[in-house]
């Protein structure tokens, strides 16, 4: 996406990206969602109770408390970035998760030292890849090539 921006730039022309989290529609709001939130899948309780567990239990563990984000709570981004408002902004990524990215990797210890991802693009036959190559805590050190 970035590459893109690079590319376009010169014409004027913006490029950004939503990523958005799990929105309520009912791809993300039924019977084996609810059991993958719970991490139970042969789980037989009625499907009542299974939501209540789901919804508990996506609560608990998101930042911001909610289980499933609302499309109202993702399109204000997408009409900022849409607008003139946005005319300077370009190369950027909005995550609008409810906080739930920030639990890719959980961290137990709040003063433990995080390093970003460093990305390291490739261009082959015209094509672009952004491959990670390292990622670092002070407790441990993963390549990825």
């Amino acid at each position: 996406m970035k590459s893109v921006a690079l590319e376009l730039g010169k014409y004027h022309i913006t490029v950004n990206a939503v990523v958005p989290g799990l929105i309520a529609t009912a791809l993300t709001r039924h019977r084996q969602r609810y059991a993958q939130a719970i991490d139970d899948l042969a789980t037989k309780l009625p499907a009542a109770e299974l939501e209540r567990q789901a919804v508990q239990r996506l609560t608990a563990k998101t930042p911001l408390g909610v289980p499933w984000l609302q499309p109202e709570q993702v399109a204000p981004v997408v009409v900022f970035l849409a607008s003139d408002a946005a005319a300077m902004v370009t190369g950027a990524t909005y995550d609008v998760t409810g906080g739930d990215i920030l639990l890719v990797l959980p961290l137990t210890d709040a003063s433990r030292h995080v390093s970003p991802p460093v990305f390291e693009k490739r261009i082959r036959a015209g094509t672009i890849w952004e491959t990670a190559t390292s990622y670092s805590t002070d407790a441990r050190h993963i390549s990825v090539n």
